[in-house]
């Protein structure tokens, strides 16, 4: 027998036998007398099949070995016996095989073997299972797995399942090729003879919704649901049984019709009264909706007696309407509708039907519906029919199941016809209701430029030019749509007129207003004639809109009365409608001059171009008595912009040389003409709208030269008759620039002068010291501004005369001015000038958002001086002093109101009557008379939040005082703060021996120490001993230092950089007043009188003198607590570290004003420390220390920069080139390889965003901010967005690469040919991306989502307000706990696994909550570090760690743990499908002889090139990566200097090699682009040195090129 497969063969298989025992694929031939050969995988030893693949169990000769039909590789064909319910690899396509059913315990058959009159198991199990309750009557057919050729019934539950169950699939057809003229006697045919010889064999009356059988069987089954029960009855038949018998008390079946009928049996089940007996059944699904009333007997099969089987039909053809049945909304069937039934519908609208003639009724929403349903049409003549609804439609409710028109009666009756209820929407019909606006009866409001009509449609038609539309609306009503009706999105006419031309073109378009206010959506459209200057009033209710946002619809208006002016539009010159002047509607004119307007008197304001025209345009004839016409050219003249139309008049010597064209042909800006004065003219370029708003809007100020009747600097005629205004700087300044010399009058200081000062404008230009009057021309309080390009300066060099003010409007606040109590103006306050105030209290100033900045008072008073009024929710606006309503010192004039509790005897007074400070007015807010912070809590009602003292629950700690090493709660305060805060252990005191010697040298190791003297100022005091010191001879560093160790050592001269805080030599007899009871006094350096006191057995004189004149104890200074008070025990110390929101007084940092009374010292080892204590961080941000995103920025984040770009272009043009390479694709292998390189390209896409985005955020957001700022990055959606972009990036990458492996892996050992692509191959693809891609993001998105045993889990720690100083930077749950333990004493339970909610209520409880809960965010599962990515390792300076370092623990958690290995196993995977694949190809190659083919062999080699670099750059990329992982959270090893380095460099590298190996599409893109140049450089070489010769070879390279 010849065994060698060759093209004559048509089957062939790999052998399963030497597949089996020599792991060796041999295909074979596949023969007639191999196949559906009997085999038992099971036996010992084991009878194989012939082929490895079961083909050989096709295509049986025997038809005793015959099991059924089906489709293998899409070809019918039959099966043997031996594949049926066996449980071997699928062989069908649809596995159609091993549909078995276990019948019994010991018995499993095919599904097809079922009730079919042969029992196949000894027990018959398979003639009574369950199936074969319900059967058909006589239809009969081949079953695909039953008995070869035998017909039988099939139960009902097979028909129309979408199983094809008959050979023929006839089981799959109408339902009605299941009954026939034999099953019973039809009641439509008198005999069964007429039914035999009907043309259709009785199928007609099938579904037909009427009852032809006695029982009603020929309604069942329909549409593919089921009615009543097929079942066998007390002969054993089978038998139909309507609803209406079943659970009748009567049973009619074996054990199936009254089983199911008790309602507690089926709890889920809606229930009704039988209509037979009246008793409580449940509705079942096969009892809905079934026909009820037989034709010729008008027997009743109903089930239940309300009917409320009528009800939740799931058949849609039985479905006859919707409504409300016991207030629940449902469906009904069709047999409910009109047929005088009782009442179903609540409101009985099942019943509203109409006699549309003698011998048809139908319901009300059959009407009109385009179906005839009466065989007269009179349902389609009906008289509601006359009127309909155009374009407007809508699903009835009792119609057919589409939009259809509505007759105009049924629109608002009050009853709703509509699905959707739209029939009773008043704003759907409003042009069929509202009424017409009428005709006018006064014609002159016609063409008046206003709307009296509700549309305007008054001014729709004027000078020939139309606005608007006129067009039939959907309710055949003539309508006006005005201007900003037209392309909004609503189509109101009939024939969509006012919708059709709205599509931008070529043409002008802008963004259609009416849609942007209303819907808030950016819609463009195009701007119609008929639309342009259409009439608009925003003011009106409602406001009748414009057609454009930006109002370009009111240019070149082609009416001519409609145009209000000219201006430059976008660069080019258009008319502007006469609504946009003065109309302040925001800016149209490039220059804004539609907006250039003035209040010539109170009830007049006009365009500055209608001034002096000579036409009074005001009824007081003001515009024409204007300032600006006290000076007029003579005989130029020229048409004004806004003026009147065509109209040559001369113009004010204000407007020339203004940088503002007022003449259409700019002539009052030429040089030529006006050049002889341009400088001497008016600077008047200010709107009116500015002017006296305490702002300089114009080059000289003059906008703020006459305000409240008072009028600052003057008014003079030049050098050439004009008039024109000096500043207040520009008077007495030594330079006449009025023709009288009036500005230089009256300049000099006499004995009447009242006030003067030096000219601030020859100082600062002269360095002149000029003295000058303060008089009535240069008024008080003028506006200055030195910032400006153009300054216009105060009088006074000392700015005094900012003080004073005259208008009351100009005065900024009161306070001491060299001693004299005085009002200063406006603009001193929070300019940043030179102080004017004696205690600089103007300047005292808050920065409220970054582009305002209000004085103190100015916060929380109820008027909003910054855009987004946070100057009213300021912190300090939390709680307010009720008890306290004054006028503020700087706040607005006149105004009380109530203080923040927070400026409550602060020490600043705040009210004009100082009253904040009045101890009776003012209750103290956490101080004692001792000045310690404890507050009663029944005083707390007008205090800010406090910390409640954990022994005294009515005792507080006020914020401000709360850690300042100061003990206010019985020891507890001190405690919860050395824990929260981590304070250094200090050792403030020196030992003493028995012989009095101090001794030092306890932290000394291996140094020699001997005693010494000390007495550092070297003075001898009358009965004190010297202090002896035992320490070593040389210097140490002392920055660990404090109290008597850090004054004996630094005083001594044994520390390193630092020096003695000890400042006074003797102490006077009377020093340190109330202090020291028992002092003895004596001689110090035998001349001056001094104390000492007496410890033990000797006295002493160690004190140290505050600069307030407090003394202290040696172990109370430089400790870094502020005993003094005034800090003066600690300034001289190096040993601290000030943060820097403490150094300076808000509004003074630069002259560095140190708060002595507030500072707060920390060691200066605690500096760079990695750990924060400061509130604002500056301990860890500063010049020698800060974080940013990328630490080492300068030599990683290039590199960042670099993978990023790259990794973001190679994969966006793999992803842009593949598709189209799928189109090509001709076989599933290559199909399923293109769409996984896609899954690559998107993760490592994703990957470069990655790094892109955290490089801008590091690079360009944040720079240098980022240390300060990184809590918000820590808890913000930024941080998150990029955790989620990297991780499923990395993940889907990873994953896709390993499903790719595995795909070939499964390829070459299949060793199959390449199958065609189907919808299998698509769908195996979706079901492969799906599962990759669902993956990656549940990694990603799981530890994110907001649940509270996640949150538990995930969340890294708490960010808090720094306010209240408990909890500074980024907060663990350990140090939580601590903080917690020792707060509540009854917190033994308290542990690390105690959840975040619980922990944060216990934080509540730690202050007092009456303006709230603290301010946290939680720092989500990427915000631990600043990379925001997974938490592979985690760092040394991890949150769950502290100070001490033997608390962190580089332990990673189950998930990570779980993570790692997933992406190990997937390496591993890689790395072995590689192998495989290799040794395949190879072997195969060897096999096919190819090792002397040097194309195969060049090709193998490639192939080997790209798996080896696969494996290594996945090598190098993911497993050093997870093997240092692995070392790091056991603790073998701190990664964490690695750990940037690792996640921004080594992780994506993949991400920037994977484009190029793992398919060849850039490479080949190219690799053409190169040859295509090189041919064209070739070409035109060959071109410059003619034909190349045979010899040169030439000819031949190009023919190997063209064959490459």
């Amino acid at each position: 027998m010849n065994c060698d497969t060759n093209d004559s063969i048509e089957e062939s298989c790999v052998h399963y036998a030497v597949k089996e025992k020599d792991s060796v694929d041999i295909r074979v031939p596949i023969h007639d007398n191999t196949r559906c050969a009997i085999f038992d995988l099971e036996a010992s030893p084991p009878i194989y099949p012939y082929c490895e693949n079961f083909e050989d169990q096709t295509n049986c000769c025997d038809d005793e070995r015959l099991g059924g039909e089906c489709e293998v590789n899409s070809i019918k064909t039959n099966i043997s016996t031996s594949m049926i319910c066996r449980g071997l690899p699928q062989l069908c396509d649809d596995n159609a095989e091993n549909n078995c059913v276990n019948t019994s315990s010991e018995c499993r058959v095919h599904k097809h073997r079922l009730c079919d009159g042969h029992e196949d198991c000894t027990d018959g199990s398979d003639e009574t299972h369950e199936s074969c309750s319900s059967m058909s009557s006589q239809r009969r057919c081949v079953r695909r797995f039953g008995l070869p050729g035998v017909k039988s019934r099939i139960p009902f539950a097979w028909v129309m399942d979408s199983e094809v169950d008959c050979l023929d699939e006839l089981d799959e057809k109408e339902a009605g090729n299941w009954y026939d003229c034999s099953d019973e006697s039809l009641n439509k045919y008198d005999s069964e003879e007429e039914c035999d010889s009907a043309d259709d064999g009785g199928k007609s009356v099938i579904c037909d919704g009427k009852c032809d059988l006695d029982r009603c069987d020929d309604e069942t089954p329909c549409n593919g649901f089921t009615y009543g029960l097929q079942c066998r009855d007390s002969l054993y038949q089978t038998t139909f049984l309507p609803p209406d018998m079943i659970c009748d008390k009567h049973a009619d079946c074996v054990n199936a019709d009254e089983v199911i009928c008790d309602v507690n049996d089926y709890p889920s089940l809606q229930s009704c009264p039988h209509y037979r007996t009246n008793e409580i059944v449940p509705i079942h699904d096969f009892t809905r909706c079934f026909h009820f009333e037989m034709g010729k007997t008008n027997k009743k099969l109903r089930y239940c007696a309300n009917f409320m089987d009528q009800t939740n039909c799931t058949d849609l053809e039985k479905v006859g309407g919707e409504c409300e049945v016991n207030g629940h909304q449902t469906n009904i069937s069709i047999y409910m509708i009109c047929k005088d039934n009782p009442q179903l519908c609540d409101n009985n609208e099942e019943n509203d039907c109409r006699d549309t003639s003698t011998d048809c009724k139908v319901h009300k929403h059959r009407l009109c519906d385009g179906v005839a349903d009466c065989p007269d049409a009179s349902d389609e003549t009906h008289e509601d029919c006359r009127s309909m609804t155009i374009k407007q439609e809508c699903v009835r409710r009792f119609g057919k199941n589409e939009s259809l028109a509505l007759p105009h009666s049924w629109i608002m009756d009050n009853i709703t016809d509509c699905k959707d209820g739209m029939d009773e929407v008043r704003e759907k019909w409003k042009g069929c209701f509202d009424s017409s606006p009428g005709q006018l009866s006064d014609s002159s409001l016609i063409c008046n430029d206003q709307c009296d009509t509700p549309q305007c449609e008054d001014e729709s038609d004027c000078n020939c030019q139309f606005y608007g539309l006129r067009c039939q609306n959907y309710c055949n009503r003539e309508i006006y749509l005005p201007p900003h009706m037209i392309c909004d999105g609503t189509a109101q006419c009939a024939n969509n007129e006012d919708e059709s031309e709205c599509d931008v073109k070529n043409v002008s378009s802008c963004v259609h207003y009416r849609v942007k206010e209303e819907q808030g959506l950016d819609k463009t459209v195009v701007i119609q004639d008929k639309t342009r200057c259409g009439i608009f009033n925003l003011d009106a209710d409602p406001p009748f809109y414009p057609y454009c946002v930006d109002f370009s619809d009111q240019t070149n208006c082609l009416d001519s009365s409609r145009v209000g002016g000219y201006c430059e539009i976008d660069d080019v010159t258009s008319t502007v409608s006469n609504l946009m002047v003065c109309a302040g509607n925001g800016q149209l004119c490039d220059d804004n001059m539609e907006n250039n307007c003035q209040n010539s008197s109170e009830n007049c304001f006009i365009h500055k171009h209608r001034f002096c025209d000579g036409v009074a345009d005001c009824a007081d004839r003001s515009d024409e008595t204007h300032k600006d016409c006290l000076s007029m050219t003579e005989d130029q003249k020229c048409v004004r912009k806004f003026g009147i139309q065509g109209m040559n008049t001369t113009l004010p010597h204000s407007w020339i040389g203004d940088e503002e064209h007022d003449c259409l042909d700019g002539m009052n800006e030429e040089d030529e003409i006006w050049s002889d004065c341009r400088e001497s003219f008016s600077d008047a370029t200010y709107n009116a709208t500015l002017k006296c708003n305490n702002i300089c809007d114009s080059k000289n100020c003059e906008d703020e030269s006459y305000c409240n009747d008072i009028g600052y600097g003057m008014w003079c005629k030049n050098r050439c008759n004009m008039r024109v205004y000096l500043p207040v700087h520009k008077i007495c300044d030594g330079s006449s620039e009025c023709s009288d010399g009036a500005d230089e009058a009256n300049c000099e200081v006499t004995n009447t002068t009242q006030a003067s000062c030096v000219h601030y404008q020859l100082r600062e230009r002269n360095n002149e010291t000029k003295i000058v009057p303060i008089d009535d021309r240069n008024a008080r309080c003028a506006i200055f501004n030195l910032k400006a390009k153009s300054s216009v300066f105060p009088v006074c060099a000392n700015f005094m005369d900012q003080t004073n003010c005259s208008d009351i409007t100009r005065v900024g606040g009161n306070c001491q001015v060299q001693g004299f109590l005085t009002s200063i103006s406006t603009t001193m306050i929070c300019g940043g000038n030179q102080q004017l105030c004696d205690d600089n209290s103007e300047n005292n100033c808050v920065n409220v958002t970054q582009n305002c900045r209000v004085h103190k008072h100015r916060l929380c008073d109820e008027v909003e001086d910054c855009e987004d009024g946070g100057d009213e929710t300021h912190q300090d606006c939390k709680t307010t002093a009720a008890n306290i309503v004054c006028v503020r010192r700087f706040g607005a004039p006149g105004k009380r109101s109530t203080i923040p509790s927070s400026w409550v005897r602060d020490d600043e007074s705040d009210c004009v009557d100082n009253s904040d400070e009045i101890a009776e007015m003012s209750p103290l807010c956490g101080k004692d008379d001792q000045n310690d912070a404890i507050t009663e809590a029944s005083q707390q009602s007008s205090c800010r939040e406090a910390f409640i003292c954990p022994e005294d629950k009515t005792k507080q700690v006020n914020l401000d005082l709360f850690c300042d090493a100061k003990e206010s709660c019985s020891g507890k305060e001190n405690e919860v703060c050395q824990i929260s805060r981590e304070f250094l252990a200090k050792n403030t005191v020196v030992e003493e021996t028995q012989d009095f010697v101090k001794n030092l040298c306890n932290d000394a190791s291996n140094v020699t120490c001997q005693n010494r003297d000390f007495n550092y100022f070297n003075v001898s005091v009358f009965g004190v001993p010297n202090t002896i010191l035992k320490l070593e001879n040389n210097l140490v560093d002392c920055s660990n230092k404090f109290g008597e160790h850090y004054v004996y050592r630094s005083c001594m001269g044994l520390c390193e950089n630092a020096t003695c805080p000890l400042t006074k030599k003797v102490l006077a007899h009377d020093a340190c007043p109330n202090q020291y009871s028992d002092r003895v006094f004596t001689i110090a350096e035998n001349s001056k009188l001094t104390f000492v006191t007496k410890s033990g057995d000797r006295f002493h004189n160690d004190y140290f003198q505050c600069d307030n004149g407090r003394c202290l104890n040696y172990s109370q200074v430089c400790d870094l607590v502020n005993d003094c008070g005034d800090m003066s025990d600690e300034l001289n110390c190096t040993n601290h570290f000030i943060c820097e929101e403490d150094k300076c007084v808000e509004g003074d940092c630069e002259k560095g004003k140190k708060r002595k009374d507030k500072m707060r010292l920390i060691s200066i080892n605690q500096k760079c420390d990695n750990f924060y204590d400061c509130l604002d961080l500056s301990d860890e941000c500063n010049t020698e220390c800060t974080r940013n995103i990328i630490q080492n920025g300068s030599s990683l984040s290039p590199f960042c920069w670099i993978i990023g770009i790259f990794s973001v272009i190679l994969n966006l043009a793999t992803l842009v080139i593949l598709p189209g390479a799928l189109t090509k694709c001709r076989n599933e292998n290559v199909f399923f390889s293109k769409i996984l390189v896609m899954l690559i390209s998107v993760g490592d896409f994703l990957m470069g965003i990655y790094l892109v985005m955290l490089s801008v955020y590091d690079n360009i957001v944040y720079k240098k901010t980022f240390c300060q700022n990184q809590g918000g990055w820590y808890t913000g959606s930024e941080c998150k967005a990029l955790g989620i972009i990297s991780t499923v990036g990395s993940q889907l990458s990873l994953f896709s690469m390993t499903a790719l492996s595995m795909f070939r892996l499964c390829k070459v050992l299949m060793n199959s040919l390449p199958l065609p692509i189907s919808r299998r191959t698509i769908m195996k693809c979706m079901g492969c991306t799906l599962l990759v891609t669902v993956l990656s993001v549940a990694i990603a998105v799981i530890p994110l989502l907001p649940f509270q045993v996640l949150e538990d889990y995930f969340v890294q720690g708490i960010y808090y307000d720094p306010n209240y100083k408990v909890f500074v930077g980024l907060n663990s749950k350990q140090k939580h706990v601590s903080i917690l333990k020792e707060f509540y004493a009854d917190s033994k339970n308290l542990t690390t696994n105690t959840g975040w909610k619980e922990i944060g209520n216990l934080v509540d409880g730690m202050f007092s909550s009456d303006h709230g809960t603290i301010p946290r965010k939680n720092v989500h599962f990427y915000g631990n570090d600043g990379l925001c990515m997974f938490k592979y390792i985690v760092r040394s300076d991890d949150a769950r760690g502290g100070r001490d370092e033997s608390r962190l623990q580089l332990r990673a958690d189950p998930v990570v743990w779980a993570i790692l290995i997933i992406n190990l196993v997937c390496f591993v995977l890689i790395l072995i499908s590689a192998i495989v694949i290799t040794y395949k190809t190879r072997r195969s190659s060897s096999q096919a002889g190819q090792k002397k083919n040097k194309a195969a062999r060049k090709r193998n080699r490639s192939l080997e090139l790209r798996i080896l670099a696969i494996v290594v750059t996945d090598f190098l990329c993911w497993v050093p990566f997870i093997i240092i992982c692995f070392l790091h959270n056991k603790g073998h090893l701190d990664s964490t200097k690695w750990y940037q380095a690792l996640a921004l460099v080594v992780l994506p590298l993949n991400s920037l090699i994977n484009p190029l190996i793992y398919d060849r599409t850039i490479t080949q893109f190219c690799k053409k682009r190169v040859n295509t140049f090189t041919a064209s450089l070739g070409s035109g070489n060959a071109k410059e040195n003619g034909p190349a010769s045979p010899k040169s070879g030439g000819p031949g390279i190009q023919m190997r090129a063209q064959s490459n």
